[in-house]
């Protein structure tokens, strides 16, 4: 049994059937899914407008998102381009806004980001699940 371990907030960890490996983490790779990019969407707004209360202020939004994907930094490069190219974007705290935001507001807010976070997630394992079906098969899904 593999244990993937999936981004955080959200703690599960899935158990998958694979011969002969010990557990360890997965890394985010490959197509991305809507869920993985209307959750993406929603972080790069926040940290942008300096809504994050856990990011320390210089973080680049690259190696932050990579972390909150669990994937590798160059994929967030990959995806993110010419104009929108986010790499040495850095984060800035906006205190006064975040001030401002009434108690329902922030927990509004942080409801919207776990509900994205949590389909992600699902997304993710259903990708994984597909993956190791496939590999079992001996197919592979080509697009």
């Amino acid at each position: 049994m593999e244990t993937i371990v999936v981004a955080e907030p959200v703690k599960e960890e899935i158990e998958l059937n694979k011969e002969d490996e010990s557990k360890k983490e997965k890394l985010r790779w490959g197509k991305w899914t809507r869920e993985e990019e209307a959750y993406t969407t929603r972080l790069i707004a926040d940290f942008t407008a300096g809504l994050l209360t856990d990011v320390t202020n210089g973080t680049t939004m690259r190696s932050w998102l990579s972390t909150k994907l669990r994937c590798c930094p160059m994929r967030i490069s990959k995806k993110f381009v010419g104009e929108q190219s986010i790499g040495k974007r850095m984060f800035e705290r906006n205190d006064l806004r975040i001030n401002d935001m009434s108690e329902e507001e922030k927990q509004r807010r942080q409801a919207e980001v776990e509900k994205l976070h949590e389909d992600f997630c699902e997304s993710w394992i259903r990708e994984e699940k597909e993956r190791l079906e496939n590999k079992a098969n001996g197919s592979r899904k080509r697009k």
